[in-house]
């Protein structure tokens, strides 16, 4: 297979330093699809909320502020430096929430442990979807619910894949994300994330368009454009020239979202819900 940049080893490398990086305006940016997941954690009385793919920790964080003392909040990733911004920034805000480090799709979950599984991206990246799913599901008490947010295709998100499309002629070499594979559009196919939560012993799936208008500053845009994606995976690689000429041809590319010294798109996403099916 093809890769993608999206590997479990990139997250444990240049993927996660990242998303460090950039954490505090990639929190702002999405809050909308927190606002979501904790909605959904609201409705709880009591009970116990892994939050898979949690990165640096925000949606666990909130998640541990809404439940109190009626619960607990842990959040899973496999990325050694988020795990290690995650707990620094609970330590810091004196938050309830834990994190473990692992990978979500084989960690030894006690069964039957969660109420709650949410995930604001952090569930796409699967080599094999189906066992992680189901490794999920035996996380959680018969009749627990998931309540993830994922990407749609590309098709309905150029804004994601404008940087990497621009930087082809100067970086032939770069990946493709495509819908199915593992990376940021891997659950954007309705039918597929169906059949793979149905396979993995799920019921009572369905999946509502979540879109939501993400604003940034153009100042924003260029920290965004060196720091996330493939393109900041590789930039710092590129010799100098090249990095001038791969700045001007993104800063075109995104041109037509730019609305004064603003930059607006629309995220294009699934909101997806399922319950735990009684153990077969």
């Amino acid at each position: 297979m093809t890769k993608t940049g999206y590997e479990s080893e990139s997250w444990k490398q240049a993927g996660g330093t990242q998303w460090v990086d950039a954490a505090d305006q990639m929190d702002r940016l999405l809050i909308a699809y927190l606002d979501r997941l904790m909605d959904t954690v609201g409705r709880l009385a009591s009970g116990r909320v892994l939050d898979i793919g949690c990165g640096t920790g925000a949606t666990t964080r909130s998640a541990a502020t809404i439940l109190g003392n009626h619960g607990d909040a842990v959040g899973l990733d496999i990325s050694p430096v988020m795990i290690e911004e995650a707990r620094r920034r609970a330590r810091e805000s004196r938050s309830a929430a834990s994190y473990v480090l692992d990978d979500a799709a084989s960690h030894a979950f006690a069964p039957n442990s969660f109420d709650l599984l949410i995930s604001r991206f952090g569930v796409m990246f699967f080599e094999d979807p189906v066992a992680a799913f189901a490794n999920l599901r035996r996380a959680v008490r018969p009749g627990g619910q998931l309540h993830m947010i994922t990407w749609r295709g590309p098709e309905e998100n150029a804004f994601l894949t404008a940087a990497e499309e621009s930087a082809r002629e100067y970086v032939p070499n770069m990946p493709v994300r495509q819908a199915g594979e593992p990376g940021p559009f891997g659950l954007a196919d309705r039918d597929q994330v169906t059949s793979i939560l149905s396979d993995a012993g799920w019921s009572r799936i369905s999946l509502e368009p979540a879109d939501e208008e993400i604003v940034m500053s153009v100042d924003e845009l260029d920290n965004y454009l060196v720091k996330m994606g493939p393109v900041g995976r590789i930039f710092d690689e590129l010799d100098a020239n090249t990095q001038v000429k791969l700045a001007v041809a993104i800063r075109a590319a995104f041109a037509p979202y730019r609305e004064g010294d603003e930059v607006r798109f629309t995220a294009s996403c699934w909101s997806v819900r399922a319950e735990a099916g009684e153990e077969a």
